[in-house]
């Protein structure tokens, strides 16, 4: 196996099948945000290739480190430095491009939950989502990913992570992240998931 770890160019172009496999990560990372955010899985295969080539300020090269085997993605960080002054601008005409519909949800996802970037400090890198296909999991891949990614760019950094994700608070813990602060995620249930925080410092 020789997996490579790298940062992806501002504009690289991306082929589909690479496209496809981002947008299927990155809807899987979390069971209550993106289903929200895309309604479904088709949803967001079709809309986030869409984003990244239209330079979308989430959903976009700049902000994508991958792990890679032969030229194909087979793990990816989503991650932005600062804060994140979102709209659905860009995620609105691509839906109208792929003629998909706009999840009901879109506003309170943008509401609820990605307004709690805006307020990032300059400084900070916040990591949005960490995932491996399922194919390459238990191999440690993803803490390597992590941790290259870690070495190529400055702290502080920050995440969130589900209570209940015994792995991976293990993983990012052995990264040098600590627990910080315990809050209620993001959910369109009346009942919240418990997360951490979790913050390293340089």
């Amino acid at each position: 196996m020789s997996i490579q770890f790298r940062q992806l160019g501002e504009k690289e172009r991306l082929d589909s099948v690479n496209l496809k496999t981002i947008a299927e990560l990155i809807y899987e990372t979390d069971s209550y945000i993106y289903p929200a955010m895309f309604s479904s899985l088709e949803n967001a295969v079709a809309i986030i290739p869409e984003m990244i080539r239209l330079d979308d300020k989430m959903f976009r090269c700049k902000n994508l480190f991958i792990a890679e085997e032969n030229g194909s993605i087979c793990g990816i960080i989503l991650w932005i430095k600062g804060s994140l002054d979102w709209n659905a601008e860009i995620f609105e005409r691509c839906a109208q491009m792929c003629k998909t519909r706009v999840s009901q949800h879109l506003l309170e996802v943008k509401e609820c939950y990605l307004s709690s970037y805006y307020t990032t400090p300059k400084d900070t890198t916040s990591i949005l989502n960490i995932c491996v296909r399922k194919t390459y999991r238990g191999r440690g891949i993803g803490t390597k990913m992590l941790g290259a990614f870690l070495e190529q760019n400055s702290s502080p950094f920050e995440l969130f992570v589900l209570k209940e994700n015994v792995m991976a608070i293990k993983s990012y813990k052995s990264c040098g992240f600590v627990i910080t602060e315990q809050i209620d995620g993001f959910s369109l249930q009346e009942s919240k998931p418990p997360c951490y925080k979790m913050e390293l410092f340089g």
